[in-house]
């Protein structure tokens, strides 16, 4: 039975070599797909500065609808939602700085929205 078992393993090593090829294929795309929403986020008070490292955009504070978390558990992105569509969509999502406290909000959620309110409650 073993001599069996090593010679179909044998007949076919070129099948570990297909299954390494597709996994180095799809693996860049899905990666590709998966971050490619990720935009680069700078705040002032009175505007988002939103880039994709190709093209930038500034977003009025006010046009900021919400500041969530995103629903993923294996990423950390925050999602800005807009009042009105950019030319990114409606939806900015961003990487915020690493913390050591990941189970904890991230606090630039908080200043976020308290840019958001504050520039809504000054209606400038």
């Amino acid at each position: 039975m073993v001599v069996s078992i090593a010679t179909d393993m044998a007949a076919k090593p070129e099948s570990g070599l297909h299954q390494l090829a597709v996994f180095l294929v799809i693996v860049p795309f899905y990666a590709l797909w998966r971050y490619s929403k990720i935009k680069v986020v700078q705040v002032d008070e009175q505007y988002l500065y939103v880039s994709n490292y190709l093209t930038k955009d500034r977003i009025p504070i006010q046009n900021v609808a919400r500041v969530r978390r995103s629903l993923g558990l294996q990423d950390r992105l925050t999602v800005i939602e807009l009042q009105r569509t950019s030319s990114f969509g409606s939806r900015i999502v961003f990487m915020p700085p690493p913390m050591f406290l990941f189970w904890r909000r991230h606090p630039i959620e908080e200043e976020l929205k308290g840019l958001v309110n504050s520039a809504k409650s000054s209606g400038s």
